[in-house]
């Protein structure tokens, strides 16, 4: 205000007239503001989460109404959480269970819960692929040496 000259080193803007005041005169009547209709409140969409701007005068339950009607984003909030679902689902087959945080298999990379977290209970795929593997060379080695054997 002109007839104020204090220094505020954190000043308010005013929402109706976009001036800066001290913490003395930053309500619209302090300071006499000449737009104060301007003021708006919030209100948090039940389906959607989505913040929605009332202004002053206007009934809450007719504004959600309008919201809801008009372009409530209802379908994009299940989905996200349909997402949020399937993101902690266990990669097991027969297994249905959500884990909040999620455990990755180092070998497979798949997402586990708590229960098939270890290789041996999720049957590893790569696991699985390095014990036949082994196993393979195992038998090549035992072939080798029966072979070595017999022409001795």
């Amino acid at each position: 205000m002109e007839e104020c000259h204090k220094k505020d080193f954190l000043p308010f803007t005013c929402s109706g007239c976009g001036q800066q005041f001290c913490l003395d005169h930053r309500t619209f009547e302090q300071h006499n503001c000449q737009n104060p209709q301007k003021a708006v409140e919030a209100l948090f969409c039940p389906l959607c989460n989505q913040s929605i701007s009332i202004k002053k005068g206007q009934n809450r339950n007719d504004r959600l109404d309008e919201h809801i009607e008009g372009g409530c984003k209802l379908s994009a909030a299940a989905e996200r959480r349909k997402e949020a679902k399937q993101k902690g689902k266990c990669s097991l087959p027969s297994c249905g269970k959500f884990e909040l945080m999620p455990i990755i298999c180092k070998q497979c990379n798949k997402q586990f819960c708590v229960r098939h977290r270890l290789e041996p209970d999720h049957m590893c795929g790569r696991m699985n692929q390095s014990n036949n593997s082994k196993s393979s060379q195992e038998n090549n080695t035992m072939n080798n040496n029966a072979q070595r054997s017999e022409n001795c």
